[in-house]
């Protein structure tokens, strides 16, 4: 690997090689839960849908729940992830990475929380009776406050991933190619979908801004892990800058 370019050797490497496989390995297992858990609401619902304030939605419980738990832990693990990536980056680089690390985090957390307070806050009211009580919050509202959020979430988490790619674009091009990729096909699809729909979308544009944010993960991920597994696995002596850019904490 050519001096100071992305990744540096150090810890961020080691810890951030388990983290990247840890991310994917998350992605894929919460992308193939919520692809099971068939939308009982909205536009994509076909048989037996919920109407508001889908008080009966407690019978789903706690199947319909269950991919939001691995989906939070997913949250806080690319949260870490991102921080490995900022302490790989070179310090004339890092301008870049900061702006992603903060941008990504600020997305995961609004994803995250989404996610604690759908399965913490909406079955125990549902199964008290109390559906019209969190019918705004309910999973089951396609346009409800939990797909807004959600939305939000990974449009900045895609935006994130945009603001790394210069970090990327000399020794690893083919995650930049895959996050702005994932960032264009982001905006693509809401201009798509406003067009069509206006504000009555609901929660189509949710369902393609997290099947693109899931796959985006899943590859970057995998091709983090490989780069930094590569830089471990290669003798180099550490330079003063290298010591310096480990002890650096931006």
């Amino acid at each position: 690997m050519p001096e100071g370019r992305w990744p540096l050797p150090g810890t961020a490497a080691r810890v951030g090689s388990a983290l990247a496989m840890l991310v994917a390995a998350l992605a894929a297992a919460t992308f193939a839960a919520a692809v099971l858990t068939p939308p009982l609401s909205g536009p994509f619902c076909a048989v037996d849908c919920f109407q508001y304030p889908y008080a009966g939605a407690g019978t789903r419980y706690p199947r319909d729940f269950l991919w939001m738990y691995p989906g939070t832990v997913l949250m806080l693990a690319f949260m870490g992830l991102l921080v490995c990536v900022h302490r790989s980056t070179p310090p004339e680089e890092r301008v870049y990475s900061q702006v992603g690390m903060v941008l990504g985090a600020a997305g995961a957390l609004v994803v995250a929380a989404d996610y604690y307070v759908q399965f913490s806050t909406v079955p125990p009211s549902l199964l008290a009776g109390e559906g019209a009580g969190v019918a705004l919050l309910s999973q089951y509202n396609p346009h409800g406050l939990f797909v807004v959020l959600e939305e939000f979430g990974y449009l900045l988490v895609s935006v994130a991933m945009a603001c790394l790619a210069p970090v990327f674009w000399r020794s690893a091009r083919a995650i930049a190619w895959v996050s702005i990729a994932a960032f264009l096909a982001d905006v693509a699809a809401l201009a798509a979908v406003s067009a069509v729909y206006g504000v009555r979308r609901e929660y189509r544009f949710e369902v393609a801004v997290i099947a693109i944010g899931y796959l985006a993960m899943i590859t970057t991920a995998v091709q983090l892990a490989i780069a930094w597994r590569r830089v471990r696995t290669r003798p180099q002596a550490k330079t003063n800058r290298d010591v310096a850019s480990e002890r650096s904490v931006f």
